[in-house]
Parts: structure tokens; sequence; C-alpha cells
């Protein structure tokens, strides 16, 4: 990965590295922070996902228009905060290897924290015909 800056996001109240990478040299990157864990345990869509998987890949590529990633550096560990589905699910296989950019958190976080901005990454997934009921 190439570092272009370090920078500080308002929102978060984080400061941040932004580094810019491939998509296919960031997973493997990304899959070395967890060594000796099996992601597909993680994902029980692969069967469902197999039937659909022209619709999925779309719905995946469309998760990299915006090619940004983030993760959370804490000491020598790095921890994916978001991105997962469009770096470790087997179905819907991308095969262009686009430049994507990676925010790598660096300021240290206490664990709300850090749940704090997970939620923030991940609200738009709990809205149902745009209510939270």
């Amino acid at each position: 990965m190439k570092k272009l800056s370090t920078e500080y996001d308002s929102i978060n109240k984080v400061e941040y590295d932004l580094f810019s990478t491939t998509l296919f040299e960031f997973r493997e990157l990304a899959k070395s922070w967890y060594d000796g864990v099996v992601l597909k345990d993680f994902d029980t869509r692969n069967e469902y996902a197999n039937r659909y998987e022209p619709e999925l890949l779309e719905i995946k590529k469309s998760g990299l228009l915006c090619n940004l990633f983030f993760a959370y550096k804490e000491g020598d560990n790095y921890y994916l905060l978001d991105g997962f589905n469009r770096l470790f699910t087997d179905y819907a296989d991308i095969t262009e290897d686009i430049v994507i950019y990676v925010k790598v958190i660096t300021s240290k976080l206490s664990d709300n924290h850090l749940m704090s901005i997970m939620l923030r990454l991940n609200l738009w997934k709990l809205s149902k015909n745009g209510n939270f009921d």
C-alpha cells in the first residue's frame, strides 16, 4: 500500500492514514490480519448467494464505486472495519483489480468509540424502507 497522507476525520473524531492500493493486493493483506481464522465460517449465505450470483456481483461492484475501505490500527495489529463482503465472500468474484483507498484509523479508540464508528459505517443497512422501526 502506498501512503498518501495523514488526515483528521471530523465526523468520527479520529486521525487516520490514507493509503492507495489495488483490490487484490488489499484482499491478501487484509486476509493476513486474520491468520488462522477461517473467514468462510462467518458467512452462511453461500448457498443462497450462488443462486443469485449475477445480481450479487453487480451489488459487490457497486460497493467498489466509492472504492473506500476502513481499517483500525492498534499497536502492530490491524482490523478491517468495513468491506468484509467485498473482500472475503466467495460468491460473485470480482475480476477487476481496481485501485482502492484505505482509511486506517490510527487514533487509540475506546471500545465504545470503535463500536460507534462501526455503527456509522453500517447504519444504512439497518434501515428498512427508510424507517428504523
